[in-house]
C-alpha cells in the first residue's frame, strides 16, 4: 500500500503529475494500492491498459478514470502519457456528503473504478483544471473547485457521464 505521505508535499492534502510509461521504463506500472487517498487520471497520450482489481480495461488518449482508495490497480502501455490528481479520500467523501445525495456518482461503486472516454472539448476542460493544480501555489480551496466543477460535470447523473464505458 502506498500512503499519501510517501510523496504528497507536507501540509498539502493533494499531488499533481505528469508521468510517461515508455519502452526505456519497461513500459508500464505495477499493481499497487492507495491506502489513504484517491486518485483521477487523463490518459493524454498512447495505449494501453490498466489492470486494476483483478480486471482489466483498455486506455487510450482522452480516458479519464476514477480510482478510490480499496481498488488495486497499475499499467500496462509503452508511450503512455497519463496526468494524475491524487487527494486524501476525505476531501472527496466530504464534498459528496455535503453536497450531493449520492456519495458513489463520482466514481460509482462496481467492481472496476468508473471510467469516461472524452471528447476533445471535455479534455481540455480537464486539462486546464489539472493546470491550475500543477501550479506549486495551488491550494486546497483549488482542488475543492475542481472536484466540485467535476461533480457537476460528470457525476452519474450528468449528460456527459452517457458517455462512458
Amino acid at each position: 500500500m502506498v500512503l499519501s505521505s510517501d510523496y504528497f508535499f507536507p501540509g498539502k492534502p493533494f499531488h499533481f503529475g505528469r508521468n510517461q510509461l515508455a519502452p526505456k521504463t519497461g513500459g508500464g506500472y505495477p499493481v499497487h494500492g492507495h491506502a489513504d487517498y484517491a486518485e483521477i487520471f487523463l490518459i493524454e497520450k498512447g495505449k494501453g491498459a490498466h489492470l486494476v482489481n483483478g480486471g482489466r480495461q483498455s486506455l487510450g488518449a482522452g480516458d479519464l478514470v476514477f480510482i478510490r482508495k480499496k481498488d488495486q490497480h497499475g499499467f500496462e502501455g509503452r508511450e503512455l502519457h497519463i496526468a494524475n490528481l491524487s487527494f486524501l479520500e476525505g476531501i472527496l467523501t466530504n464534498l459528496a456528503e455535503k453536497y450531493f445525495e449520492n456519495k458513489y456518482q463520482f466514481y460509482g461503486a462496481k467492481k472496476l473504478p468508473r471510467r469516461l472516454r472524452l471528447g476533445l472539448g471535455d479534455q481540455e476542460w480537464v486539462q486546464e483544471g489539472f493546470k491550475k493544480l500543477e501550479d506549486p501555489s495551488a491550494r486546497r480551496w483549488d482542488l475543492d473547485s475542481f472536484l466540485m466543477a467535476l461533480f457537476e460535470r460528470f457525476g452519474e447523473n450528468s449528460i456527459r457521464a452517457s458517455k462512458k464505458e
